[in-house]
């Protein structure tokens, strides 16, 4: 219930875009049968999705479209297309789903096939296909039905915050995630969940293996001051100190941080004692407007 009021918290203060799915495009994929279809939303939808409810629930799915298809061959296939409220939550809930991918990015921005499942994100839809047989005819029927909905639903795609554009960060994007609540955290970087209890943002972090230093990047949103000084506390760092000088935590990690406004910033977890200045230079002369990028986020 505590994971649901906060994600309820953040819908008042975010910015959300709502993407229209064309029904149409569902009913009348080339050479597929339909043989059930449901559209699911509020309650209804939770209790579909039992126990993973929480976290869908946190990056805000608004409806789920089902269809179960038959191809000639006699092969079922079943989508589910989520519709987020935004590009960035069904960017995070498809980096949390996605794993083993055989096939990466060839379907579209964004997309994941292994023998058994078809993953894929358009927009603020999250595509996920089971095709059970593990043909290569199933498979390369879901990346077709893919490819049809990505050309049949226009969509604002999400824009990467500038700062996993430098130089050193850019070259580890594909280890980017997004999260909007500890459900999320717990899933992928569950050492950091304390940090984060009580506490109300929109998170986009990357890990960077670097030979140098392995270091965990995020940039953080928070809903309110008090909730980054929450946040800060919880981490071990001081609201007063602006220097950006790594800290020691209890358990031997080093914390830094920088202010971009009064309710945005960069936070850096290192196993060595090193600062942003230091991680990151070009932050010595970027001014903070620059910093301040895409609404929403």
């Amino acid at each position: 219930m505590k994971t649901i009021l906060v994600s309820l918290m953040l819908c008042i203060t975010a910015t959300t875009f709502s993407q229209r799915v064309d029904t149409a495009t569902l009913a009348n994929m080339p050479g597929l049968e339909v043989v059930m279809s449901r559209h699911l939303g509020g309650q209804p939808l939770f209790d579909y999705m039992d126990r993973y409810a929480d976290l869908f629930w946190e990056y805000g799915c608004k409806e789920l479209f089902i269809r179960d298809y038959i191809t000639p061959a006699k092969e079922k296939l079943t989508l589910e297309l989520y519709v987020m409220k935004d590009a960035a939550c069904a960017f995070g809930i498809y980096k949390i789903s996605i794993s083993g991918c055989t096939n990466l990015n060839t379907l579209s921005n964004l997309s994941c096939q292994t023998r058994h499942t078809t993953s894929a994100v358009h927009g603020s839809l999250f595509i996920a296909i089971t095709h059970r047989s593990g043909t290569s005819d199933a498979m390369e029927t879901a990346g077709q039905i893919v490819r049809t909905l990505v050309k049949d639903n226009p969509a604002e795609q999400m824009v990467v915050p500038s700062v996993f554009q430098l130089p050193k960060v850019n070259k580890y994007l594909f280890n980017l995630r997004y999260f909007e609540g500890v459900t999320g955290i717990q899933k992928d970087i569950p050492q950091w969940v304390q940090m984060f209890e009580e506490v109300r943002f929109r998170m986009f972090a990357e890990r960077i293996e670097s030979p140098d230093t392995l270091a965990t990047l995020a940039r953080i949103h928070f809903a309110t001051n008090a909730d980054l000084t929450l946040f800060l506390t919880n981490a071990g760092l001081n609201i007063s100190d602006r220097s950006t000088e790594p800290v020691m935590t209890n358990d031997g990690m080093y914390h830094s941080w920088y202010k971009i406004d009064e309710y945005k910033i960069l936070f850096l977890e290192t196993r060595v004692p090193v600062s942003l200045y230091t991680y990151l230079p070009e932050l010595v002369d970027i001014q903070k407007t620059v910093w301040d990028w895409e609404k929403g986020y």
